[in-house]
């Protein structure tokens, strides 16, 4: 999980961080339930054993979280989910966040034309939070949701983003939450990680080469400010067997003109 914490600490403030153990134990539990792997629902124990607290706090948070509709509980189990509060304030976020709407027609025209799913991501503190999607016709159903942070090392958003990074800052980011293996092809070595920024920085975009889901590809091109800092990026993913040398090649010049389209935009 993404916070440390222990049984003891009850809902006290650190001394060290400032921040309020009872709170974080609510946003991972939060954090937890909104894990794609967990989408039919978490049970109690589990939710006891992943905070490392016991079923009685567990229960309390949860009960908190359900008062105010940030978790929802199903039978049978029970199994407990993500509650509707979330989807108001979710649809708030994305209101005060203009690059969705203007990234629409353009995420619909990149998916026309290369006849897969296009995805938009913004960088959120480094990591691609995936806020948009438009599924190409024919193209394969893309279970993952809007709102999820995806990995920085094993994605092509992910190394996008990195790329705009000097080598330093991106293996200090990526080493600080690991270069966990994905699939047999994820890039773990961080020599090897610099060399395909390198590469990235060369060529304009970034593949995914089933590093991330075994049998996916990735195509992605990054989106700038006017100081060329990378603030999110353009993708396509398709079916590895369907997504030839050549035909990887092709797409990157259409993801590439489509994300040019969106900076004018934008700028």
């Amino acid at each position: 999980m993404v916070f440390g914490m222990n049984e003891q600490q009850g809902s006290s403030k650190s001394p060290r961080t400032g921040r309020v153990q009872s709170v974080e134990r609510a946003l991972a539990i939060v954090d937890l339930l909104g894990e794609p792997k967990n989408a039919a629902g978490v049970s109690l124990i589990q939710i006891a054993q992943e905070l490392g607290v016991s079923k009685s706090t567990a229960h309390a948070l949860l009960k908190t979280l359900k008062h105010y509709g940030f978790v929802t509980r199903v039978e049978p189990g029970p199994r407990f989910l993500l509650g509707m509060s979330l989807m108001r304030l979710g649809e708030q976020v994305q209101r005060r966040m203009p690059i969705t709407d203007a990234a629409q027609p353009i995420l619909q025209s990149l998916a026309t034309q290369t006849g897969c799913t296009a995805r938009l991501v913004v960088s959120d503190h480094g990591y691609p939070l995936y806020v948009s999607r438009v599924e190409g016709l024919g193209s394969i159903q893309f279970t993952a949701q809007i709102g999820r942070r995806e990995r920085p090392h094993s994605t092509g958003v992910g190394k996008v983003i990195l790329a705009g990074m000097s080598d330093d800052e991106a293996l200090g980011f990526s080493s600080s939450r690991g270069l966990e293996r994905m699939t047999p092809n994820t890039i773990t070595d961080p020599e090897a990680l610099v060399g395909e920024l390198a590469w990235i920085r060369e060529h304009g975009y970034a593949v995914d080469r089933a590093e991330d889901v075994e049998g996916i590809i990735c195509v992605a091109a990054g989106l700038y400010d006017t100081a060329r800092r990378c603030i999110g990026a353009l993708s396509v993913s398709d079916l590895a067997f369907h997504m030839t040398a050549e035909k990887i090649d092709e797409t990157a010049v259409v993801v590439k003109d489509h994300a040019e389209q969106l900076m004018t935009i934008l700028a």
